[in-house]
């Protein structure tokens, strides 16, 4: 486990987080644009928030509705697979494109959040060459939306979260059986950590990001 506090998030000339919502799951097999993604209701505080799971390849960077997203975890590997989050103040339009730049167009795969107003408040990351528990538990404060993304190689259409609740209509089938979950909830109180595991049952190349947002 590895938590990140970030320092000043959530500082002034920020509005009041009022809440998020899961919005869209897609997949693409090949290429760099996600078209017409759902990005939920419009307004002047919104910022999408999106996970990225890609194929012998990964992400650089990000557009989301034409606004250059700015990176959350960097690159979380295990040999060819990768996992990435980034984030982007998206105001206008209830959908629009989200385009990767990324060192290969093979298979990938996205999750995508809003939040209406707040910032980014805390992050963690989970790789392993195997399928232990990916643990991406982080501090929180109460009220905070959390969310989730866990993915393995070979991995079956099963899991078991703890700390957030899987999000309707997941998992996605990236590239034969390599799985992306997602979860989310709003913390009813403060956790330092809070609890956020992912059990797989079958599979390998575990990776997971979690995100803490308000």
């Amino acid at each position: 486990m590895l938590w990140h506090k970030l320092q000043g998030a959530g500082g002034g000339g920020i509005s009041p987080f009022t809440g998020y919502n899961f919005t869209d799951r897609a997949v693409i097999a090949s290429g760099t644009t996600f078209s017409s993604v759902d990005f939920g209701t419009a307004a002047s505080d919104r910022s999408i928030i999106v996970f990225v799971v890609t194929w012998n390849g990964f992400v650089t960077g990000m557009t989301i509705g034409g606004v250059t997203a700015t990176e959350i975890s960097g690159d979380v590997t295990t040999t060819s697979f990768h996992g990435n989050a980034f984030y982007a103040s998206v105001p206008t339009g209830t959908s629009g494109n989200i385009v990767l730049t990324t060192t290969n167009t093979a298979e990938s795969g996205i999750i995508v959040y809003n939040a209406f107003g707040g910032s980014l408040q805390n992050f963690d990351t989970f790789a392993a060459s195997g399928l232990p528990t990916i643990d991406i538990s982080l501090n929180v404060d109460a009220g905070d939306a959390v969310m989730a993304m866990a993915t393995a190689a070979n991995s079956a259409n099963s899991i078991t979260w703890t700390g957030v609740t899987a999000d309707a209509g997941t998992p996605l089938d990236m590239r034969s059986n390599e799985y992306i979950y997602s979860g989310s909830d709003t913390a009813s109180t403060s956790g330092t950590p809070r609890t956020v595991t992912a059990v797989i049952s079958t599979g390998g190349a575990a990776r997971g990001i979690s995100v803490a947002w308000g």
